[in-house]
């Protein structure tokens, strides 16, 4: 390990602890815009289990991509944009094992 070869200090560590990837969503505000992203918001071209629900309401400058998986019941990722009030919500959705509730909106 690193605090082993370079500090001289074993931590009697019987496994090298693994790196398991980082959450890189985020939310803030650009020039007065809200903007968010989470979870698998771009997924590969050849990713086959995708269904995009596209929102995109010019008047009030709002754009919204939810990302789920191709049943429909695992969200995965989404961007927003002009309105990112539901991102606390989506996010924790698409962290969240196991299904969508039956009734999201409620």
């Amino acid at each position: 390990t690193v605090a082993a070869e370079e500090l001289g200090i074993n931590l009697d560590l019987d496994q090298e602890p693994a790196f398991t990837g980082a959450d890189l969503s985020t939310k803030l505000k650009l020039l007065g815009c809200d903007v968010a992203s989470f979870g698998e918001n771009q997924p590969k071209p050849d990713d086959e289990d995708v269904t995009e629900l596209v929102w995109n309401d010019p008047i009030n400058n709002i754009y919204r991509k939810l990302i789920f998986n191709k049943a429909g019941t695992k969200l995965r990722g989404g961007i927003l944009v002009g309105d990112a009030g539901d991102y606390t919500l989506l996010h924790r959705l698409s962290t969240q094992d196991g299904g969508l509730p039956e009734n999201i909106a409620a």
